[in-house]
């Protein structure tokens, strides 16, 4: 039986990423989760849906299904990657952005205590200023 590609790269990430989710929070909370989980997650995998196939639907562009792999080992071992890569490459964006609101945020608490001591002196000099003159 051969499973022709119908799950697209982003469908495919998705699938993985929450049948990861659904596994994990399954083993705590209920087996129906993970058997929910394991379903999608090997949908993702394997780039292949069932209902999709019944209802004709398909996210994989010609390319993706041109270039999937036929050996459905193969093919899963490819998408993991796949989806490791992307996930490593999520994380190293969401640090930069991470980084950039930090230094954003830093500039701005200085520049407001810089403010604040620049107030303070005026206030500290204008009571000095009120002590002489009385």
């Amino acid at each position: 039986m051969e499973l022709e590609r119908n799950v697209g790269r982003t469908d495919k990430n998705i699938r993985i990423g929450i049948g990861i989710l659904l596994i994990a929070i399954g083993i705590f909370k209920s087996f129906g989760l993970v058997i929910l989980g394991i379903v999608i997650l090997a949908t993702g995998l394997l780039s292949f849906c069932g209902l999709y196939k019944v209802l004709g639907l398909n996210t994989a562009s010609k390319s993706e299904r041109q270039s999937a792999k036929t050996d459905l080992t193969d093919r899963a071992s490819e998408n993991f990657n796949d989806f490791k890569q992307e996930a490593v490459e999520t994380a190293q964006d969401l640090k930069e952005k991470a980084v950039d609101v930090a230094k954003e945020v830093k500039e701005e608490a200085t520049a407001k205590t810089q403010e604040w001591k620049a107030n303070a002196q005026e206030a500290a000099a204008e009571q000095a200023r009120q002590k002489t003159d009385k």
